[in-house]
């Protein structure tokens, strides 16, 4: 999205703004503007992120529309009541101009998502506990995120608000979840829904188109891999919040302050993720057709540390080697006796084999279920002693061994 007035073309600049106006509205300081640039070797890695609950992101009615040439009324300077003489119409809106598509309650369409107010069953999603409200999802060309410096062919936000609870978060409640798209065999439900747009709208005045999709489709599988704390990209007026955004929010004021300035409104929590989308080359310059000069703002400034989700790795849990046990040891005895192999171990946890026999160097004994853990030993060569070997075999094959030595003083 465009940072200053004069990047923009004759059509997109704000004709009602003076030379004067520029004079005397005070730049506000630039602090957490987005977007940004993420690189790489600077991002805090963090094992555990905060989680993020999708709630009703299923199927869905939307609204979609352009919104360049909304036209939007506000003052040019603070007052109770404001001057008359301040009231200006300037042709700008939420977006900066961007396709926009809005869920709506159901397929009758007859309503839509408004500030920050969940609809029956609507989606939303909830972030350490506080439940953010889809209120519309856009497109940029080229991507306003860039990644080590690059840039890629599109880029998707989705829009959220606290419900019922606008700019009372810390003057933080937005909540936008970006995605790339770059160029490729279309992924099924994004492409599906460019397809099935038809002729996409050229402004706001045109028809809106009316389709339906499936938004859990329209960003990646898995879990978003950057987080930070920034601003929004476009200027933000009634459209936001219900009302101007106090100027006690770094960026707030009216839509001229902010357009003035360059800075925007520092309200949301950007989750970025990094597996991209995918739509065909023709379906990415349908949308570049709508907006010639890119509807991307430049890289901003941001104080703020990016965050980045990194899987630790994996540690093979702790395993015993496969071991023999025979107990008990140097054992003196007067009558049979029971051995024991059951604190015997296998590496995988599963089951043995058990193998018992008389071993070089004692006397034979008879040795009763010798395939057992528990033997029962009859000493039929008289008084001495007597060598015992425990086989054990786990699952895999592998085998180990172990001795003990009784002696036997009956008869």
């Amino acid at each position: 999205m465009k940072a200053s007035l004069t990047a923009l073309s004759p059509t997109r600049r704000i004709a009602t703004l003076g030379f004067s106006l520029l004079l005397c509205l005070p730049l506000l300081a630039q602090h957490e503007q987005t977007p940004v640039n993420i690189d790489r070797a600077k991002t805090v890695k963090e094992t555990t992120p905060p989680v993020i609950t999708f709630n009703n992101y299923n199927f869905s009615d939307l609204k979609v529309e352009n919104t360049y040439g909304a036209a939007e009324r506000f003052f040019t300077a603070a007052g109770t009541p404001p001057s008359p003489g301040d009231l200006k119409t300037v042709v700008v809106n939420n977006e900066w101009a961007t396709l926009k598509a809005t869920p709506c309650q159901d397929s009758s369409l007859t309503s839509c998502a408004s500030t920050a107010t969940l609809l029956a069953n609507g989606p939303s999603v909830t972030i350490d506990t506080k439940q953010y409200v889809l209120q519309q999802f856009h497109f940029h060309a080229p991507s306003e995120h860039t990644v080590d410096g690059k840039l890629v062919a599109m880029e998707i936000h989705f829009v959220h608000l606290l419900n019922n609870g606008c700019a009372a978060d810390d003057h933080r409640p937005g909540a936008v979840l970006g995605a790339f798209i770059v160029e490729g065999v279309p992924d099924p439900e994004i492409g599906k829904f460019f397809d099935s747009l038809g002729s996409l709208p050229k402004k706001q005045s045109d028809q809106a188109k009316y389709v339906r999709a499936n938004l859990s489709a329209l960003l990646p599988v898995g879990k978003f891999t950057w987080r930070y704390e920034g601003a929004l990209t476009a200027p933000a007026g009634a459209g936001l919040c219900g009302g101007i955004i106090p100027e006690s929010i770094p960026g707030g004021g009216t839509v001229a302050q902010q357009l003035v300035s360059g800075v925007f409104p520092e309200v949301v929590h950007w989750f970025l993720y990094d597996k991209p989308l995918r739509l065909s080359r023709d379906q990415i310059q349908r949308f570049k057709e709508l907006f010639p000069e890119g509807n991307a703002r430049a890289i901003k400034e941001n104080e703020n540390a990016i965050y980045e989700t990194v899987i630790p790795p994996v540690v093979p849990p702790a395993t015993n080697p496969t071991n023999a046990v025979a107990n008990p040891k140097n054992a003196t005895v007067t009558t049979t006796i029971v051995l024991d192999g059951s604190a015997s171990v296998a590496s995988d946890g599963k089951p043995l084999t058990y193998s018992w026999k008389s071993a070089p160097g004692g006397k034979n004994a008879s040795i009763v279920n010798a395939t057992s853990a528990n033997p029962l030993v009859q000493f039929t060569e008289g008084y001495g002693n007597y060598i015992f070997e425990l086989t054990v075999t786990d699952s895999t094959g592998v085998q180990a061994k172990d001795t003990t030595t009784i002696l036997y003083i009956g008869r």
